[in-house]
């Protein structure tokens, strides 16, 4: 099922920058969060705001079934604050319905768990005001870890979502390998279309990639900094597992792999090898897959941890789920209407 998401369209700034109500709209999506929540709320509450600027925080609350909904009504009084309520689960929903509602033209993202620094709005607003067209935004991202810093052979295999994010001190348009984290990004409001699937990772990469291919860049703001809450139930070998499969199955849909959201160059190699397919699958892969599965039990057998081989395994894992999920979807696609409600 295809979703409403964001998406950039040339032709379309002018119309939506005179609709629009505000200059700034702060998107924040959540479910069953209310404590981190509050934190978030109370820390944007406290950022320094432009007397030029006209703002609002546009919350959606995702199906939650605590008192999140009271959080919310705490905070009306102090926040310029838009609450929705979307009860069909998915971030990808709860999105959709803020970018529906929001009326600024600057979209500023982050998540329910992060503590943003005093001048994060102002930034942003100076930032686009500069760069009016042509550029979308992001910050450095701090790691907040519940229980302590993991240890470090599961960051060495861990994604930027436990790690963190910072490109330098300098402000500067992002390289072609360098990408902004969805925790702490901005974008032009320039139009809303029917275009993403329902994803576990990578859509605002995605998005991303739409905005660089009709030529805006990636600027970096070292002065929007967030710091992100990272609970240790994320910092997990399973967690990272888990994690790596569901990027594995979209990195088959990918346009390219991304560098970003596969930073081990090794995987990044692994996406584009080709062969003879079985079930849809190019079998160097299955060889690879069974390769990893070999390796990865030997050292469990030597009572070694093996963190990096099982990640590599489990994002073989989801390329070959990707792959099949892909052949599916073809062959439905392929077939003649008489044929489509009927199993095989």
């Amino acid at each position: 099922m295809k979703e409403c998401y964001l998406l950039l369209l040339l032709g379309e700034q002018e119309r939506v920058a005179e609709a629009a109500l505000m200059d700034v709209s702060v998107i924040v999506c959540t479910w069953n969060n209310p404590k981190r929540l509050a934190t978030t709320l109370a820390a944007i509450r406290q950022c320094r705001i432009p007397q030029d600027m006209r703002w609002e925080l546009v919350l959606t609350n995702n199906g939650s079934t605590d008192d999140t909904r009271a959080v919310a009504q705490d905070f009306a009084g102090g926040l310029p604050l838009v609450y929705l309520e979307e009860p069909r689960p998915g971030l990808s929903l709860a999105k959709n319905a803020a970018l529906r509602t929001a009326t600024g033209r600057l979209l500023v993202f982050t998540d329910d768990d992060v503590t943003p620094c005093g001048d994060w709005l102002a930034t942003y607003w100076t930032a686009y005001r500069d760069r009016p067209s042509g550029y979308y935004f992001g910050g450095p991202i701090g790691s907040e870890y519940e229980h302590g810093r993991p240890a470090e052979e599961i960051l060495r295999v861990a994604g930027h979502a436990i790690t963190g994010l910072d490109w330098g001190s300098t402000a500067r348009a992002l390289t072609e390998s360098e990408r902004l984290y969805p925790a702490n990004w901005a974008c032009p409001a320039v139009g809303l279309c029917s275009s993403l699937p329902k994803r576990r990772v990578g859509e605002t990469f995605d998005l991303m990639d739409r905005l660089t291919a009709i030529g805006m860049s990636g600027w970096y703001l070292p002065e929007a900094r967030v710091l992100h809450f990272v609970p240790a139930s994320k910092c997990t070998v399973e967690f990272l597992g888990q994690n790596a499969e569901a990027i594995g199955s979209y990195s088959v849909r990918a346009a390219r792999p991304h560098r970003f959201l596969i930073r081990r160059p090794e995987l990044r190699q692994w996406c584009a090898m080709q062969g003879p397919a079985l079930a849809g699958v190019p079998w160097p892969l299955y060889v690879k897959t069974l390769l990893l599965a070999g390796r990865w039990l030997w050292l469990r057998a030597m009572s070694r941890r093996a963190y990096s081989e099982y990640v590599a395994l489990r994002f073989c894992l989801g390329r070959i789920r990707g792959y099949r999920e892909l052949r599916r979807t073809t062959v439905a696609h392929a077939a003649p209407p008489e044929a489509a409600g009927r199993r095989p």
